[in-house]
Protein backbone atom coordinates (compact mmCIF):
# COMPACT_ATOMS: atom_id res chain seq x y z
CA UNK A 1 0.00 0.00 0.00
CA UNK A 2 2.90 2.33 0.72
CA UNK A 3 4.33 1.96 -2.80
CA UNK A 4 0.95 2.78 -4.32
CA UNK A 5 0.68 5.93 -2.18
CA UNK A 6 4.22 6.95 -3.16
CA UNK A 7 3.49 6.37 -6.85
CA UNK A 8 0.26 8.38 -6.65
CA UNK A 9 2.03 11.22 -4.85
CA UNK A 10 4.78 11.27 -7.46
CA UNK A 11 2.25 11.28 -10.30
CA UNK A 12 0.24 14.07 -8.66
CA UNK A 13 3.37 16.15 -8.05
CA UNK A 14 4.54 15.70 -11.63
CA UNK A 15 1.17 16.69 -13.04
CA UNK A 16 1.03 19.67 -10.70
CA UNK A 17 4.45 20.87 -11.82
CA UNK A 18 3.55 20.43 -15.49
CA UNK A 19 0.30 22.38 -15.18
CA UNK A 20 1.70 25.25 -13.12
CA UNK A 21 4.64 26.15 -15.36
CA UNK A 22 5.09 29.70 -16.54
CA UNK A 23 6.34 30.73 -19.99
CA UNK A 24 10.14 30.73 -20.17
CA UNK A 25 10.46 33.38 -22.89
CA UNK A 26 13.47 31.47 -24.16
CA UNK A 27 14.79 31.07 -27.68
CA UNK A 28 16.32 27.97 -29.25
CA UNK A 29 17.90 28.68 -32.60
CA UNK A 30 17.96 26.22 -35.48
CA UNK A 31 21.51 25.06 -34.86
CA UNK A 32 20.89 24.20 -31.22
CA UNK A 33 17.55 22.59 -31.97
CA UNK A 34 18.99 20.41 -34.72
CA UNK A 35 21.91 19.41 -32.47
CA UNK A 36 19.52 18.36 -29.69
CA UNK A 37 17.41 16.44 -32.21
CA UNK A 38 20.50 14.74 -33.66
CA UNK A 39 21.71 13.68 -30.19
CA UNK A 40 18.27 12.31 -29.32
CA UNK A 41 18.06 10.26 -32.52
CA UNK A 42 21.63 9.01 -32.10
CA UNK A 43 20.96 7.92 -28.51
CA UNK A 44 17.82 6.06 -29.55
CA UNK A 45 19.50 4.34 -32.50
CA UNK A 46 22.50 3.46 -30.33
CA UNK A 47 20.19 1.83 -27.79
CA UNK A 48 18.42 -0.12 -30.56
CA UNK A 49 21.78 -1.28 -31.95
CA UNK A 50 23.03 -2.45 -28.56
CA UNK A 51 19.80 -4.31 -27.87
CA UNK A 52 19.93 -5.96 -31.29
CA UNK A 53 23.59 -6.86 -30.92
CA UNK A 54 23.34 -8.37 -27.45
CA UNK A 55 19.73 -9.63 -27.47
CA UNK A 56 20.72 -13.30 -27.71
CA UNK A 57 23.03 -13.11 -24.69
CA UNK A 58 20.42 -11.16 -22.68
CA UNK A 59 17.70 -13.68 -23.56
CA UNK A 60 19.98 -16.62 -22.75
CA UNK A 61 20.79 -15.11 -19.36
CA UNK A 62 17.08 -14.78 -18.52
CA UNK A 63 16.42 -18.31 -19.76
CA UNK A 64 19.25 -19.67 -17.62
CA UNK A 65 17.83 -17.93 -14.55
CA UNK A 66 14.34 -19.23 -15.36
CA UNK A 67 15.61 -22.78 -15.80
CA UNK A 68 17.57 -22.53 -12.58
CA UNK A 69 14.52 -21.35 -10.67
CA UNK A 70 11.81 -23.50 -12.22
CA UNK A 71 13.72 -26.38 -13.79
CA UNK A 72 13.25 -27.67 -17.32
CA UNK A 73 9.48 -27.90 -17.40
CA UNK A 74 9.03 -26.63 -20.96
CA UNK A 75 10.30 -29.73 -22.79
CA UNK A 76 8.61 -32.28 -20.48
CA UNK A 77 5.20 -30.60 -20.77
CA UNK A 78 5.29 -30.87 -24.57
CA UNK A 79 6.35 -34.51 -24.40
CA UNK A 80 3.58 -35.37 -21.92
CA UNK A 81 0.87 -33.70 -24.01
CA UNK A 82 1.75 -35.81 -27.07
CA UNK A 83 2.87 -33.00 -29.38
Amino acid sequence: MDSKRRRDSLLFGTLLLLTLTRPAHAYVDFGTGSMIMQMSVAAFLGFVYVMKRFWASIANAFLAVRQRLFGRRGSTEKENSGM
